[in-house]
């Protein structure tokens, strides 16, 4: 009966880490899309390039655009993200 107890305690772990820990998005089948504020292409999250601007991350399919928000990044932010910065 004591063994019971421990597979059960153990396969509830488990479940708890795959549900809020790391393995949530493969319960969930969730998969996030960035979407590249200068050319509006999709781009993966393990693809392109990351940059931190402002508190938020911002994602890019290729290093030319990336290079172009770095050179001008308040022309690519949205309405709603200008304001947020105040």
């Amino acid at each position: 009966m004591e063994g019971l107890f421990w597979l059960l305690l153990s396969a509830a772990v488990f479940y708890l880490i795959m549900r809020l820990g790391f393995g949530a998005r493969l319960i969930h089948g969730e998969q996030t899309i960035w979407i590249d504020p200068v050319c509006g292409m999709e781009v993966d999250p393990d693809q392109g390039y990351a940059k931190m601007y402002r508190g938020r991350e911002y994602r890019f399919c290729a290093r030319v655009c990336l290079d172009q928000f770095d050179a001008h990044p308040e022309r690519f932010l949205t309405d709603e993200e200008k304001g947020n910065e105040s």
